[in-house]
C-alpha cells in the first residue's frame, strides 16, 4: 500500500463502471435552463387560499341563509375584513345596517372580529331566529371561505359584545354552536 489515495481512486472508478454496466443508478443529466423550466412547469401550483369565497345572506323569505359567491381577493392581511365588509354591506345581510368592521385578527384558529357600536344597538332583542341569522351569516361566511378559521369571537368597540343573546358571546362560537337548519339551498 504505497499510495492509498491512488488505490481509493481506482476502487471508486471500478465501482462506478460496474454500476453503469449493470444498469445501476446513473448520474442525472446536467441541469440546464431548458430542463429546469420543464421540471417546474409539471408541478401544480400550491394553493394558498380558498378557490371560492362566499358570504351567507338571508333569502328573500328572510328565514334562511343562502350562500352567495363573491369575487374578492383571498390573500393579504385584510382579507377577513374585506369579506366581512362585503357581508355587512350586502343588501340582504342580516347584520344591522351601518355596522362597520373595526378590525379582524386571528388568534390561532379563532377570528376575533371587532364591530362598531352599531352592531350592538341594532342587534335583535327577543328573537332567536333573527339572532341565528346574524351569527350564522358571520360564522358561516368566514369559516367556509377560510377553512383555517374554526370559530369567531365577537367584540364591540374592543370589548365582549354586551347584547341580550341566547349565545355566550364571551367566548368564540363555531358552526357547531348554530342550529343545523340555517342554510337553504347551496
Amino acid at each position: 500500500m504505497r499510495n492509498p489515495r491512488r488505490l481509493l481512486t481506482a476502487l471508486a472508478l471500478l465501482a462506478s463502471g460496474l454500476l453503469a454496466s449493470c444498469g445501476g443508478s446513473e448520474s442525472p443529466p446536467p441541469t440546464t435552463a431548458a430542463n429546469q423550466v420543464t421540471a417546474t412547469s409539471v408541478v401544480p401550483p400550491v394553493s394558498t387560499g380558498p378557490t371560492s369565497l362566499a358570504i351567507y345572506v338571508t333569502q328573500h323569505s328572510g328565514e334562511l341563509l343562502i350562500r352567495t359567491p363573491i369575487s374578492e381577493t383571498s390573500q393579504g392581511p385584510k382579507r377577513y375584513e374585506r369579506l366581512l365588509t362585503r357581508l355587512a354591506e350586502s343588501t340582504d345581510s342580516p347584520i344591522p345596517r351601518g355596522t362597520t368592521i373595526r378590525s379582524a385578527r386571528t388568534r390561532g384558529d379563532v377570528l376575533v372580529i371587532d364591530f362598531s357600536t352599531r352592531f350592538a344597538s341594532g342587534y335583535p332583542t327577543g328573537g332567536a331566529a333573527a339572532e341565528n341569522l346574524i351569527l350564522g351569516a358571520i360564522v358561516l361566511s368566514v369559516t367556509r371561505s377560510y377553512p383555517e378559521i374554526r370559530a369567531i369571537q365577537i367584540l364591540v368597540d374592543g370589548a365582549p359584545a354586551d347584547v341580550s343573546t341566547q349565545y355566550d358571546l364571551s367566548g368564540p362560537i363555531s358552526v357547531d354552536d348554530l342550529p343545523g337548519d340555517l342554510v337553504g339551498e347551496e
